[in-house]
């Protein structure tokens, strides 16, 4: 079992790409891809795109088991690594593609927080891709082609007639938003005991890890560094928000114009 471990770490390693090099101009040349896809669906009806978030949920959640798989059987050699549950800001657009068709009255505020966050998560890590370079080939590829599928699930969501561009979508938004937070953090509390790990990067037991968030958790203290990176993700979130707003009120504009 050890030599065909061995094996399978020699066949699946490489020499980890660097951020801003050549292999990272490429995936990004995936992400505008992603965001030409999404675009392209959304002339799609609404029941469509509801069926078709529902599949990419599961998609989401069948790639997030063989990367689990992965990390359990030859990463961490039969070691679990609470560092990787899937609970980030980036994993939760999985949890609620598939919740989509068993609610029903949470379902704009739930297309409004993916066509946002998943925005937002999907273009972020392009910014700092150093988490995702890893050693291993599949990792790798894992987590530049999860981002893009983010991205076209928030293009789904924002070219959807279900996503509220407006404030009161915004405010009930960013209470799902702290609603998940909320979540995380009682993971980080309850499943530390175990591991490390740091839910939404916001664990109170670990400095965040992010790009100038740990510089800032470094100098003035975790605490800082967590409250400042939880401002950002809001203040990115109705950034993405607004973008929706401008463009949904243009295509609005050019419909009207076209009668």
């Amino acid at each position: 079992m050890r030599m065909r471990s061995q094996f399978l770490i020699f066949v699946f390693t490489m020499n980890p790409p660097q951020p801003y090099g050549v292999f990272h101009a490429v995936m990004a040349a995936g992400a505008v891809c992603a965001v030409l896809i999404g675009w392209r669906l959304r002339n799609l009806s609404e029941a469509q795109k509801q069926k078709l978030l529902w599949r990419m949920g599961w998609v989401l959640l069948l790639a997030e088991l063989a990367k689990q798989l992965f990390r359990f059987l030859i990463v961490d050699q039969g070691v679990y690594n609470w560092w990787y549950f899937p609970f980030q800001l980036c994993s939760v657009p999985m949890y609620l593609c598939l919740l989509l068709p068993m609610v029903k009255k949470g379902r704009r505020t739930i297309i409004t927080f993916l066509a946002d966050f998943a925005l937002l998560g999907g273009a972020a890590v392009y910014l700092d891709p150093s988490d995702m370079l890893s050693p291993y080939v599949f990792l790798t590829l894992f987590s530049f082609l999860w981002h893009d599928l983010l991205i076209v699930i928030a293009m789904v969501c924002g070219t959807s007639e279900s996503m509220q561009d407006n404030a009161a979508g915004a405010v009930k938004m960013l209470g799902l938003f702290g609603a998940l937070c909320g979540i995380a953090e009682i993971l980080n509390l309850v499943l530390s005991r175990y591991g490390e790990l740091s839910m939404f990067y916001l664990s109170p037991k670990m400095a965040n890890t992010q790009l100038v968030f740990r510089d800032i958790a470094q100098i003035w203290g975790t605490a800082a560094g967590n409250f400042s990176y939880f401002l950002a993700m809001i203040g990115g979130g109705l950034l993405m928000h607004r973008l929706w707003r401008k463009i949904r009120r243009k295509r609005h504009e050019e419909s009207a114009c076209d009668v």
